[in-house]
């Protein structure tokens, strides 16, 4: 009998861990969903914080959101392939653009690969009104290891 109760205990225990481990896997699926998202929305508010800043404060946020070897793509050209000229080019694009405002309007993300499509408008000031999508991939720590932007006028209403 003492050796029934000791074994159903451990049975339970066994059962009760089976059950904790598949339920961790859904946290940490869940997790590594937020994650993503977090890191996505942490890049379009700094690319919309970058509107307004100078390229000091714009190197700080980069060295922390993309990884060093992070590659930007703007309607197919490679535009840079080290994280050291992104604040540069941020800062170049206000000079060509003005300051801006970004309104995101869906953001898709894919655990599996680590990637993040954001469909967004972008408010310039001297170009008008853009939509934009943008393709961000992670490595393991969700630094940003690639920026792919597609962009055009955008011609419907706002």
């Amino acid at each position: 009998m003492k050796y029934a109760l000791i074994a159903a205990a451990l049975l339970t225990s066994g059962v009760q861990a089976i059950e904790n481990e598949s339920q961790m896997n859904s946290i940490e699926a869940v997790s590594e969903v937020d994650q993503l998202q977090a890191a996505a929305h942490l890049y379009l508010r700094n690319l919309g914080d970058a509107s307004s800043q100078n390229i000091d404060e714009i190197a700080d946020r980069i060295s922390t959101m993309c990884a060093p070897n992070c590659k930007k793509i703007v309607n197919g050209k490679v535009i840079f392939e080290s994280r050291d000229h992104y604040s540069v080019q941020l800062t170049n694009i206000k000079k060509d653009i003005g300051i801006w405002a970004i309104q995101p309007l869906e953001i898709l993300t894919d655990v599996g690969s680590r990637v993040a499509m954001i469909r967004q408008l972008v408010f310039t000031e001297k170009a008008g009104v853009l939509i934009v999508f943008v393709v961000l991939r992670f490595d393991d720590e969700y630094k940003i290891t690639e920026i792919d932007e597609v962009y055009n006028k955008f011609n419907g209403k706002s």
